[in-house]
């Protein structure tokens, strides 16, 4: 017997290509483009299965899935996720707990999901311990078990597995490379290319050659050419550092690799393929620079997807201990770790 599956996905073509394959395994699908018509198509006939890719707007998470199971307890959830031409690594994906396919989909991928037993159904409340778990003290690198903290995680948790642009904010200091680098670990594209571009330091004379490259004979000195930092990425991630400090004039060019996906390097006709994921960050206010014409509304606009705000060290005072037995463990070098009293432990959490 034919299964009944529900495909949910926002991009066209891709609703197309994925809803062939499922038909090609055998089954009776039907097509949604959001969260709200699939849960009442849920509401009114019994699915065996539902698809769903982890961008949709309103994922939010694991919510869908777990609205869907709620409405269906028996349904099987097989979350969906863009290859981008770059290989994942070998054996089953999870996320939240629900089997991970790439897009686009593969018909002995999607037999075996298929296939595959039905997933425990999550634990029910009152099974949880009665002892509230500790929070985490690290994460990728960060360090503090903070709330503040640890919507962070999980913000970096999400957005990992998606490729659209990341704007970081936050004040000099406060670890917005360090959330970088925990978006690109945490990843399907972590053995990829990580490359920071520190927009404020590059001279103002080669910036754009340093982002988008050049051919033999540009400019006068370009006696070879050069592959540009963000052709450098491949499918990994940019992260540029201080974004807010991009010449005017650079920020129409990098608008449009972002909206084109390709570079033009330098005295060439031939676009270059763009696929990796631009993280940026600054300390400035963007929309401030955007209303005294120094960064472009539209560049601004494109990076305004996602925001993670790091907040300072003042406003997280409770993250200074789990701080200071890093930053000491560290400094041991092996050897048995200093310690800091109280009493000093005290004069650290009164400063600002």
């Amino acid at each position: 017997m034919s299964k009944k599956v529900l495909l949910v996905d926002l991009d066209a073509s891709s609703q197309e290509q994925c809803a062939r394959v499922l038909r090609d395994c055998a089954c009776e699908v039907s097509v949604f483009g959001s969260s709200a018509a699939a849960m009442a198509h849920l509401h009114n006939k019994p699915v065996d299965a539902m698809l769903v890719d982890v961008r949709l707007p309103g994922f939010h998470g694991s919510d869908l899935p777990t609205a869907a199971r709620h409405a269906q307890p028996g349904i099987k959830i097989i979350l969906l996720v863009e290859n981008l031409g770059n290989p994942l690594p070998d054996g089953p994906l999870r996320l939240h707990g629900f089997p991970l396919l790439t897009k686009p989909l593969r018909i002995e991928q999607v037999a075996r999901a298929l296939e595959a037993a039905p997933e425990p159904p999550p634990a029910p409340p009152e099974s949880a311990p009665t002892a509230p778990t500790p929070a985490p003290a690290e994460f990728a690198g960060l360090v503090g078990g903070s709330e503040r903290m640890r919507k962070i995680y999980r913000l970096i948790s999400k957005v990992a597995l998606q490729r659209h642009p990341v704007l970081i904010m936050g004040e000099s200091g406060t670890g917005k490379e360090l959330v970088a680098r925990a978006i690109h670990t945490h990843g399907p594209w972590h053995d990829q290319p990580y490359v920071p571009v520190d927009c404020g330091a590059l001279p103002p004379t080669l910036i754009e050659s340093e982002l988008f490259g050049h051919v033999r004979g540009a400019f006068t000195g370009a006696a070879q050419p050069r592959q540009g930092l963000l052709a450098a990425a491949g499918s990994g991630t940019v992260f540029m550092d201080e974004i807010g400090e991009l010449p005017i004039e650079l920020q129409s060019r990098l608008l449009r690799t972002l909206e084109e996906h390709e570079i033009r390097p330098l005295g060439s006709n031939e676009p270059v393929k763009f696929d990796a994921r631009i993280v940026a960050a600054t300390n400035r206010n963007l929309q401030e620079g955007v209303k005294d014409g120094t960064f472009r509304q539209d560049l601004f606009f494109r990076l305004n997807v996602v925001v993670i705000k790091v907040p300072p060290l003042r406003e997280r005072k409770e993250d200074i201990p789990a701080l200071v037995r890093h930053f000491l463990a560290r400094l041991a070098d092996g050897k048995p770790a200093l310690e800091v009293s109280d009493e000093i432990l005290s004069h650290f959490l009164s400063y600002d």
